[in-house]
């Protein structure tokens, strides 16, 4: 119950591997993609990271409905809401003031003639893929965890084992004993 059934002898069936794939690289893409386009259009909500959250509970709820062991639902919580904590979350003002400046906000200075502004307390610019190598840790996690997730959550209840068969779903080879 804590893990998970995996009621399944040798190597988990495929169909359940590529669910779990499926599971895993849908919730990460909307978790970090909904990070981007706040950081990209200056959204709020997105921005804020609330979005990402509510992508993270979306996944919860699904291995729930999934019923997979809670140690796993619990890795895939911890796993999904950091990943969203971690996704870029404030948007940067690369010419003058937007919407989403506030004040206070630090504004990058483009040219000061006079030497008026000290530079202080600006970081340097990251590239994407600074950014992208950051959350790959991530990312990797959550799928991998997403997918023993649901490969765990395999039960034989849920898929009745026909008669003269050896497997689930009446695959197999067929018994030749008689009653």
């Amino acid at each position: 119950m804590v893990w998970g059934p995996a009621e399944f002898t040798g190597l988990p069936p495929r169909m359940l591997i590529g669910e779990g794939l499926c599971a895993g690289v849908l919730g990460t893409g909307l978790i970090t993609g909904a990070g981007f386009f706040g950081a990209w259009t200056g959204k709020s909500a997105f921005a804020a990271g609330d979005v990402g959250l509510m992508c993270a509970l979306g996944l919860v709820l699904y291995l729930l409905l999934v019923r997979a062991g809670r140690a796993m639902v619990g890795i895939v919580a911890v796993l999904a809401v950091g990943l969203a904590l971690h996704t870029p979350s404030s948007a940067r003002t690369w010419r003058g003031c937007t919407r989403s400046t506030r004040p206070g906000d630090a504004l990058a200075l483009v040219y000061d003639p006079k030497g008026l502004v000290p530079p202080r307390g600006v970081e340097g610019a990251t590239s994407v893929t600074d950014v992208l190598r950051s959350l790959a840790g991530w990312v990797a996690g959550l799928v991998v965890a997403c997918v023993i997730a649901v490969v765990r959550s395999f039960r034989l209840l849920d898929h009745p084992v026909a008669p003269g068969s050896d497997r689930p779903g009446g695959q197999g080879a067929t018994s030749t004993e008689r009653p």
